[in-house]
Protein backbone atom coordinates (compact mmCIF):
# COMPACT_ATOMS: atom_id res chain seq x y z
CA UNK A 1 0.00 0.00 0.00
CA UNK A 2 1.02 3.70 -0.87
CA UNK A 3 0.32 6.31 1.33
CA UNK A 4 1.16 9.63 2.37
CA UNK A 5 1.33 12.38 5.55
CA UNK A 6 0.47 15.60 5.24
CA UNK A 7 2.16 17.25 8.04
CA UNK A 8 3.46 20.95 8.37
CA UNK A 9 6.48 20.34 11.13
CA UNK A 10 8.96 18.00 9.36
CA UNK A 11 10.57 16.82 12.77
CA UNK A 12 6.91 15.77 13.67
CA UNK A 13 6.32 14.28 9.91
CA UNK A 14 9.43 12.29 10.04
CA UNK A 15 8.76 10.57 13.46
CA UNK A 16 5.00 9.62 12.16
CA UNK A 17 6.52 8.09 8.90
CA UNK A 18 8.55 6.23 11.09
CA UNK A 19 5.98 5.19 13.81
CA UNK A 20 4.30 3.70 10.46
CA UNK A 21 7.18 2.10 8.83
CA UNK A 22 7.86 0.38 12.27
CA UNK A 23 4.66 -0.47 13.06
CA UNK A 24 2.96 -1.51 9.78
CA UNK A 25 4.43 -3.90 7.25
CA UNK A 26 1.15 -3.29 4.37
CA UNK A 27 2.36 0.02 3.66
CA UNK A 28 5.15 -0.18 1.29
CA UNK A 29 5.97 3.46 0.68
CA UNK A 30 5.31 6.57 2.31
CA UNK A 31 5.43 10.20 0.98
CA UNK A 32 5.09 13.52 2.68
CA UNK A 33 3.56 16.75 2.22
CA UNK A 34 4.40 19.92 4.35
CA UNK A 35 2.02 22.01 2.93
CA UNK A 36 -1.39 22.21 1.37
CA UNK A 37 -0.59 22.37 -2.17
CA UNK A 38 1.85 20.33 -2.44
CA UNK A 39 -0.85 17.66 -0.15
CA UNK A 40 -3.27 18.24 -3.27
CA UNK A 41 -0.59 17.83 -5.62
CA UNK A 42 0.82 14.44 -4.59
CA UNK A 43 -2.97 12.78 -3.82
CA UNK A 44 -4.17 14.46 -7.00
CA UNK A 45 -1.09 13.11 -8.98
CA UNK A 46 -0.02 9.41 -6.92
CA UNK A 47 -2.39 6.05 -6.30
CA UNK A 48 -2.79 6.45 -2.84
CA UNK A 49 -4.35 4.13 -0.28
CA UNK A 50 -4.18 5.90 2.94
CA UNK A 51 -3.41 9.74 3.26
CA UNK A 52 -2.34 10.55 7.20
CA UNK A 53 -3.69 14.39 8.01
CA UNK A 54 -2.86 16.83 10.48
CA UNK A 55 -5.42 19.72 10.50
CA UNK A 56 -3.89 22.88 11.24
CA UNK A 57 -1.66 23.68 8.40
CA UNK A 58 0.28 26.86 6.70
CA UNK A 59 -2.70 28.98 5.20
CA UNK A 60 -5.40 26.80 6.12
CA UNK A 61 -6.73 23.28 7.58
CA UNK A 62 -6.45 19.88 5.38
CA UNK A 63 -10.41 20.42 5.19
CA UNK A 64 -9.56 22.69 2.47
CA UNK A 65 -8.19 20.23 0.29
CA UNK A 66 -10.39 17.44 1.36
CA UNK A 67 -13.13 19.78 -0.12
CA UNK A 68 -11.47 20.36 -2.84
CA UNK A 69 -10.75 16.72 -3.69
CA UNK A 70 -14.19 15.99 -2.78
CA UNK A 71 -15.36 18.62 -5.40
CA UNK A 72 -12.83 16.77 -8.25
CA UNK A 73 -14.23 13.49 -6.90
CA UNK A 74 -10.82 12.50 -6.27
CA UNK A 75 -11.18 11.25 -2.77
CA UNK A 76 -10.65 7.24 -3.14
CA UNK A 77 -8.29 6.62 -0.38
CA UNK A 78 -8.85 6.14 3.10
CA UNK A 79 -8.64 8.94 5.62
CA UNK A 80 -6.60 8.65 8.88
CA UNK A 81 -6.23 12.70 10.88
CA UNK A 82 -3.29 12.49 13.41
CA UNK A 83 -3.55 15.82 15.47
CA UNK A 84 -3.00 17.64 18.60
CA UNK A 85 -6.60 19.19 17.74
CA UNK A 86 -9.53 18.46 20.22
CA UNK A 87 -11.93 20.94 18.71
CA UNK A 88 -15.36 18.84 18.40
CA UNK A 89 -15.68 21.10 15.25
CA UNK A 90 -12.93 18.97 13.53
CA UNK A 91 -14.31 15.79 14.57
CA UNK A 92 -17.59 16.20 13.12
CA UNK A 93 -15.73 17.94 9.58
CA UNK A 94 -13.74 14.28 10.34
CA UNK A 95 -17.07 12.36 10.10
CA UNK A 96 -18.26 14.19 6.97
CA UNK A 97 -14.75 13.24 4.93
CA UNK A 98 -15.59 9.57 6.29
CA UNK A 99 -12.23 9.11 8.12
CA UNK A 100 -11.16 6.10 8.88
CA UNK A 101 -9.72 7.20 12.60
CA UNK A 102 -9.14 10.70 14.38
CA UNK A 103 -5.44 10.16 16.55
CA UNK A 104 -4.02 12.36 18.82
CA UNK A 105 -0.84 13.52 19.27
CA UNK A 106 1.52 12.10 20.99
CA UNK A 107 0.94 8.86 19.20
CA UNK A 108 -0.70 5.31 20.67
CA UNK A 109 1.22 2.52 18.86
CA UNK A 110 -2.23 0.35 19.59
CA UNK A 111 -4.25 3.25 18.57
CA UNK A 112 -2.13 3.79 14.98
CA UNK A 113 -2.11 -0.04 14.67
CA UNK A 114 -5.95 -0.41 14.72
CA UNK A 115 -6.43 2.65 12.82
CA UNK A 116 -3.98 1.19 10.07
CA UNK A 117 -5.94 -2.24 10.28
CA UNK A 118 -9.23 -0.77 10.01
CA UNK A 119 -8.24 1.32 6.66
CA UNK A 120 -6.68 -2.21 5.21
CA UNK A 121 -9.95 -3.84 5.93
CA UNK A 122 -11.83 -0.81 4.29
CA UNK A 123 -9.59 -1.02 1.67
CA UNK A 124 -9.63 -4.68 0.96
CA UNK A 125 -13.55 -4.66 1.03
CA UNK A 126 -13.54 -1.86 -1.83
CA UNK A 127 -11.55 -3.87 -3.60
CA UNK A 128 -13.51 -7.22 -3.49
CA UNK A 129 -16.45 -5.24 -4.11
CA UNK A 130 -14.95 -3.77 -7.63
CA UNK A 131 -14.19 -6.86 -8.65
CA UNK A 132 -17.88 -8.39 -8.21
CA UNK A 133 -18.92 -5.02 -10.02
CA UNK A 134 -16.37 -5.40 -12.86
CA UNK A 135 -17.76 -9.10 -12.92
CA UNK A 136 -21.33 -8.04 -13.13
CA UNK A 137 -21.06 -5.45 -16.03
CA UNK A 138 -18.87 -8.27 -17.98
CA UNK A 139 -21.49 -10.49 -17.69
CA UNK A 140 -24.52 -8.23 -18.72
CA UNK A 141 -22.43 -7.22 -22.01
CA UNK A 142 -22.44 -10.90 -22.91
CA UNK A 143 -25.00 -11.65 -25.57
CA UNK A 144 -26.78 -15.11 -25.97
CA UNK A 145 -24.17 -16.28 -28.48
CA UNK A 146 -21.06 -16.42 -25.59
CA UNK A 147 -22.99 -18.40 -23.04
CA UNK A 148 -20.40 -21.11 -23.59
CA UNK A 149 -18.14 -19.12 -22.00
CA UNK A 150 -15.70 -20.18 -18.83
CA UNK A 151 -13.94 -18.11 -16.05
CA UNK A 152 -10.89 -18.18 -14.59
CA UNK A 153 -9.20 -16.41 -11.53
CA UNK A 154 -5.80 -15.40 -12.35
CA UNK A 155 -3.06 -13.52 -10.45
CA UNK A 156 -3.96 -10.85 -8.49
CA UNK A 157 -7.53 -11.67 -8.20
CA UNK A 158 -7.90 -10.64 -12.42
CA UNK A 159 -11.24 -13.03 -13.59
CA UNK A 160 -10.89 -13.66 -17.55
CA UNK A 161 -13.30 -14.99 -19.69
CA UNK A 162 -12.32 -17.95 -22.17
CA UNK A 163 -15.06 -19.46 -25.00
CA UNK A 164 -14.87 -23.22 -24.70
CA UNK A 165 -14.43 -23.55 -28.25
CA UNK A 166 -11.15 -21.46 -27.74
CA UNK A 167 -8.90 -23.92 -24.82
CA UNK A 168 -7.69 -26.97 -26.35
CA UNK A 169 -7.02 -28.60 -22.69
CA UNK A 170 -5.99 -27.82 -19.30
CA UNK A 171 -3.76 -29.12 -16.95
CA UNK A 172 -3.64 -29.51 -13.19
CA UNK A 173 -0.52 -28.07 -11.52
CA UNK A 174 -0.73 -28.17 -7.45
CA UNK A 175 -3.40 -25.87 -6.74
CA UNK A 176 -2.59 -23.92 -10.26
CA UNK A 177 -4.89 -24.92 -13.07
CA UNK A 178 -3.02 -24.15 -16.39
CA UNK A 179 -5.46 -23.18 -19.39
CA UNK A 180 -4.46 -23.66 -22.81
CA UNK A 181 -6.00 -21.77 -25.61
CA UNK A 182 -5.90 -22.58 -29.49
CA UNK A 183 -3.49 -19.55 -30.28
CA UNK A 184 -1.01 -21.40 -28.11
CA UNK A 185 -1.41 -19.15 -25.24
CA UNK A 186 -1.42 -20.45 -21.91
CA UNK A 187 -2.76 -18.78 -18.50
CA UNK A 188 -1.99 -20.23 -14.82
CA UNK A 189 -5.56 -20.15 -12.85
CA UNK A 190 -4.56 -19.38 -9.14
CA UNK A 191 -8.02 -21.50 -8.28
CA UNK A 192 -8.42 -24.57 -9.95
Amino acid sequence: MNALIVEDIISTSDLIKNRIQSLSKSIKTIDQAHDLETAYNKISENDLDIVFLDIQMPNGTTFDILKRLSDENKIDFEIIFITGQKESEYLINAIKFSAIDFLYKPLDDEALIQAIEKAENKITNRKNAKRVELLLEYVDKVDSNHTNRVAFQLSKGLIKFFNVDQITHLMADGVVTKVFLADGTEYRATKN
